[in-house]
């Protein structure tokens, strides 16, 4: 279940409870006092068993109050393990949404977030049928984290079902087609975007999370790439899926993505929280802390993230300068593998 009305770069989740993202009180902010005791009052209905028509106050508000005060008292009610109640409040604020400004990006982002949290809350009560045309929904709106729903436990009595299995498949063939479509666009502009040569010299040796230490040498023969990023940096959080799916889809022609973090402080907390971190957002590419020194060896670094790609022979040939999406990363590794295949069919070189 999402607390948040989800898009398509997938949000950084900054807590979970449970295992699904944590409440952040979306549905009502920035809204007034009464609107905020409206909620609690809605809530509070809602949770003795009362009827949304039993608030003659709640109905006086404007659609879009009655639609976020409705997904609220819904995720209340999903706390509350009342998953039919949930699902029926937010059909009453689905009914809602045609009345809603259209074209805008809060009426979007609503009918996404109402389309899941429909889906999870019908899934829990053991309507799959009902809950895979909801998760369609939102897939057909725009939600595009496909990793959330696979890891969201609210979804774990549909995975086994053809149903979820067929709504899985279709959209990550959409998803690849997306890529490939934005992928073309990029091509043309990252035409000359590699160096001839290296841009400055650049090496790294750090533990890695699961205690093996990470180090360029032993990458030799590989394009790397490197994301200099940090857990408390909301842009590296966003841009962490992409990189995933990079190295999925790149692993086997010889891509390593390494993820070395700036992180505040150092020791075991650090550590276990990098670690908790990798689980949570499935990071499969080894993440090491690192201090200041080796960010230094960075020229004019602006800030975090930073992406360096390094070619076979560890030059770096390539530094993001802004943000990237993964598809124009994608066509600068296919760039450095495709130019590398004569030195990876020999082996990494050996040091000197």
């Amino acid at each position: 279940m999402s607390d948040r009305a989800p898009d398509n770069a997938g949000m950084a989740r900054q807590g979970t409870r449970n295992g699904r993202v944590a409440r952040h009180g979306t549905a009502v902010a920035g809204v007034g006092w009464r609107t905020r005791w409206l909620a609690v009052a809605l809530a509070a209905l809602a949770t003795h068993g009362g009827l949304w028509a039993a608030s003659a106050p709640v109905q006086a508000e404007p659609p879009s109050v009655r639609v976020e005060l409705l997904v609220d008292a819904a995720m209340d009610l999903h706390y509350a393990r009342r998953w039919a109640d949930a699902a029926a409040r937010l059909r009453q604020a689905q009914a809602l949404l045609p009345e809603l400004p259209a074209g805008q990006e809060r009426t979007r982002s609503l009918t996404i977030h109402i389309a899941y949290n429909l889906g999870c809350a019908l899934a829990l009560g053991g309507d799959n049928t009902a809950a895979i045309a909801a998760l369609e929904q939102a897939l057909g709106e725009g939600f595009g984290d496909l990793d959330h729903i696979e890891g969201d436990r609210d979804l774990d009595g549909l995975r086994a079902t053809a149903g979820y299995k067929d709504l899985l498949k279709r959209a990550r063939l959409r998803e690849e087609a997306a890529l490939l479509f934005e992928l073309d666009r990029q091509k043309m502009r990252s035409a000359d975007a590699l160096s001839k040569g290296a841009l400055f010299p650049f090496d790294f040796a750090a533990p890695a999370t699961d205690g093996r230490a990470v180090r360029l040498r032993d990458l030799r023969g590989k394009v790397v790439l490197v994301d200099l990023w940090a857990t408390w940096c909301a842009p590296c959080r966003s841009a962490i899926p992409g990189l995933v799916r990079l190295q999925d889809m790149r692993r086997a022609r010889g891509l390593q993505v390494v993820g070395l973090a700036a992180e505040h402080g150092s020791g075991p907390d650090v550590t276990e929280g990098l670690q908790a971190f990798a689980r949570e957002f499935r990071i499969n590419y080894p993440v090491a802390a690192i201090d200041s020194t080796l960010l230094e060896q960075v020229p004019n670094l602006e800030g975090l993230p930073t992406v360096l790609l390094l070619d076979r022979t560890g030059k770096v040939r390539w530094r993001s300068t802004e943000h990237t999406t993964a598809a124009g990363l994608l066509d600068l590794v296919d760039r450095l593998l495709d130019e590398g295949k004569s030195v990876g069919s020999r082996g990494a070189p050996r040091d000197k």
